[in-house]
């Protein structure tokens, strides 16, 4: 064998924890980077009239660090959820501006002007 084959290989043992303790460092750095980049923050909930249904507006929570001029806070995107009273989903419609988020509850499900709609019968949700 020749000599720097007995070098390299008494370098490997060394160099294994210190790659190892790399690798657990990065995946834990992604993994919290996934979770902040994903965490919604509530902004306001709203029960239909009949008490079935619940509107539910967040936006991601990563969104209020960044900086942004007096008054436009609520221009940063969102997403409206309505949920009955179980707790399932008829989806999620996401609106482009928080200040546009204005729900309105009709005879056959609810409604975001110029955005979308939901249809409680069939319990779905479509987007414009």
């Amino acid at each position: 064998m020749p000599p720097w084959m007995d070098r390299l290989l008494a370098l490997t043992p060394s160099r294994l924890p210190r790659t190892a303790g790399v690798l657990v460092t990065t995946a834990l750095v992604l993994g919290g980077m996934a979770l902040y980049l994903t965490h919604r923050t509530l902004v306001w909930t709203y029960p239909d009239p009949t008490g079935q249904y619940t509107a539910i507006c967040s936006y991601r929570t990563y969104l209020a660090n960044i900086p942004m001029m007096p008054g436009q806070g609520s221009d940063k995107p969102c997403f409206v959820k309505i949920v009955d009273r179980k707790g399932r989903s008829l989806g999620e419609i996401r609106v482009p501006m928080l200040q546009m988020a204005e729900l309105e509850w009709t005879s056959q499900g609810a409604e975001i002007k110029l955005i979308g709609e939901w249809d409680f019968a069939t319990r779905t949700c479509r987007r414009w």
